[in-house]
């Protein structure tokens, strides 16, 4: 397959909100697929994510961890990387190991409300 001098950059995103007042996605120990994500492709070279917090989360010791296509591609979030104001943004690159979705994992204690938007941008290998 010829490599194109030109590559398509593919985003992805998904919505991970914790509200214990409505059936939304789970906060405890564990990683969670939520109900709304999208599938990042199997061997996918994911260069960059971005955070935007829609609603802060609750008081607490709480981290997330964010992975896409089977890799953690963020550290464990802390409050202070979920700004209300500024996305949290990282430089990757990593490479899927698997066609996975963007899933989430509350690391350090169980998350009780939080909203967050999460895009990922990609390349596809071969492209």
């Amino acid at each position: 397959m010829n490599r194109s001098s030109n590559p398509v950059k593919h985003y992805a995103s998904a919505i991970y909100e914790v509200n214990a007042a409505a059936a939304v996605d789970l906060g405890t120990l564990a990683e969670h697929t939520p109900l709304q994500t999208s599938i990042i492709p199997d061997n996918a070279i994911i260069t960059d994510i971005a955070v935007e917090t829609l609603t802060a989360s609750a008081p607490g010791t709480s981290t997330i961890l964010v992975k896409a296509g089977n890799v953690a591609i963020t550290a464990a979030m802390t409050q202070g990387n979920m700004s209300a104001t500024v996305p949290y943004i990282t430089v990757l690159p990593k490479k899927a190991t698997s066609a996975a979705a963007i899933t989430f994992t509350p690391a350090t204690a169980i998350v009780t409300a939080v909203k967050l938007n999460v895009i990922v941008g990609y390349f596809l290998s071969g492209e």
